[in-house]
């Protein structure tokens, strides 16, 4: 199967009648020339069309059914195309390495990778200490290993996002922003300890009003306790000269309005107190808890101007 080679408009040597034979990546692999053939064909119409968003698929799944170096050749170009930097530059390196030391493509498909060499945003993970047994860090859903953690990788322009778990502990989410050319270190770090394993978090202030409510109750229930005794001492003195109410003098009347006063700030003072001291309760009892979750994303936003990190 020969499949015409591809070099974008512009482009200084122009090689469309330079055909590539098909070279399979796997002989295990499931081949379909005659489907990749149509694939490539649909994918150069695309192109033609100006539509390189539908024609990179198109040449992904021709090259599957059946590798060739002209499908790879279009597909890089159409990956930069559209603004896959990493992408479109790891596949010219492929080429690079494929094509013969005679091939006329070299010089194109060398200058394109240095092009995309310097253009290729780098993005280094770096996960922050101490960390945790069992930490995970994937970009983009895809698992970094140890060896990546702190390596400059390409990524492609655009969005990414950056996720670390560890074993009792919230997850935390970074998105990141990358523009060509631009290079960023992030400082990944766990998230907070879960409800079950979070150390107890002291509210001040509900503290401060239990003690505060404590200490009002009691006094309420001691005014209330002398009122009371008071009002007993007085009932039981003004018994002696009052009968159902009717007292022999203004002095026995006097002493007895003053008992039921002293009875009524008794119970005043007593229901007082054991509100307060309900409150004083309450507060105390809630001022302790377990920490809550901790955010669980990060978002840092990288732009030409400098980064920003919101919370």
């Amino acid at each position: 199967m020969v499949r015409l080679a591809f070099i974008p408009a512009g482009a200084a040597v122009c090689l469309t009648s330079t055909v590539t034979q098909a070279v399979p990546r796997d002989p295990a692999a499931p081949r379909d020339p005659a489907a990749a053939e149509a694939l490539f064909r649909a994918g150069r119409e695309r192109v033609a069309a100006g539509d390189w968003a539908k024609a990179c698929p198109l040449f992904a799944e021709s090259n599957r059914l059946d590798f060739a170096l002209g499908t790879l050749m279009n597909l890089a170009a159409c990956e930069e195309h559209v603004g896959r930097l990493a992408t479109a530059w790891e596949q010219y390196r492929e080429l690079l390495e494929r094509l013969p030391t005679d091939d006329e493509r070299r010089a194109f498909v060398a200058e394109s990778v240095g092009r995309l060499d310097r253009a290729v945003p780098r993005l280094t993970v770096v996960l922050a200490v101490p960390s945790v047994e069992g930490t995970t860090v994937t970009r983009d859903d895809v698992d970094l290993g140890r060896a990546s953690l702190g390596t400059d990788l390409p990524v492609d322009p655009g969005e990414h996002s950056i996720a670390v778990a560890a074993p009792g502990r919230f997850g935390r989410r970074y998105s990141i922003r990358l523009a060509a050319g631009q290079r960023l270190t992030l400082r990944a770090e766990v998230g907070e300890p879960t409800v079950e394993d979070a150390p107890p978090r002291t509210d001040g202030g509900r503290r401060t009003a239990a003690w505060i409510l404590g200490g009002a109750g009691v006094g309420a229930l001691s005014l209330g306790a002398y009122f009371g005794v008071r009002a007993l001492s007085g009932r039981s003195a003004s018994d002696a000269y009052c009968t159902n109410g009717v007292c022999r003098d203004q002095a026995a009347v006097d002493q007895y309005d003053a008992a039921k006063a002293a009875a009524v700030g008794a119970d005043i003072a007593l229901a007082a107190g054991v509100m307060s001291l309900g409150a004083a309760t309450y507060f105390l009892a809630t001022s302790t808890s377990t920490a809550g979750p901790a955010p669980a994303a990060a978002s840092i936003h990288v732009t030409p101007a400098g980064v920003g990190l919101a919370w």
